[in-house]
This record gives C-alpha cells, sequence and structure tokens, in this order.
C-alpha cells in the first residue's frame, strides 16, 4: 500500500482467479462499491485504475535489490540470485 499527495496505491495477491471472483461477488466488496459509487459516482475527482494479472503456478519472476522480502517474494517464497542465474536469460531457463 502507498499514500501520497494525490495517488494511493493498493497491491494485492490472491492465491486463485476463482477466490479473486469470488471477493469481487461478495456482499463486503460489493456494499463498499455501492458506498463508493453513491459518494463519488461520476465525479472527476476520484479515479480507479485497476489491472488483473494471471500467473501460472511458477511462472513468474519478482527481483529485489537492496530490500526485505516483498510482494511476491514473501508471498511465494525467495530464490536467491546466484552466479548460475544471475541473468534474466538464465533465470527463465531454469
Amino acid at each position: 500500500m502507498y499514500f501520497g499527495l494525490r495517488t494511493t496505491v493498493m497491491i494485492q495477491y490472491w492465491r486463485s482467479k476463482d477466490d479473486l471472483l469470488a471477493y469481487a461477488k461478495g456482499a463486503k466488496h460489493l456494499t463498499a462499491w455501492k458506498n463508493f459509487n453513491q459518494k463519488v459516482g461520476s465525479s472527476k475527482a476520484v479515479g480507479i485504475y485497476h489491472e488483473t494479472y494471471l500467473l501460472e503456478q511458477g511462472n513468474y519472476e519478482s527481483v529485489y535489490g537492496n530490500m526485505p522480502l516483498y510482494g511476491l517474494a514473501k508471498a511465494k517464497g525467495h530464490i536467491p540470485i546466484t552466479k548460475e542465474i544471475m541473468t534474466a536469460k538464465k533465470r527463465l531457463k531454469a
């Protein structure tokens, strides 16, 4: 989660597409969405940016430098980069 002067960013990781879709259709999300639309409506004061990426199990890469485990590395595990997998080309073949 990130809060800036004019920007708020929230990144979520879900176990599966089915879990995400179930949440999207659930009462908690629908109530929040209804409340948001009643308060904001079509006002240009607030914009929403939404992306969804589906990843196949074991088919992703996240590289982190000089920071604690975060995001996918924290959620799914961390493999340190070694001499044998120093480049993206080598990692993608592994």
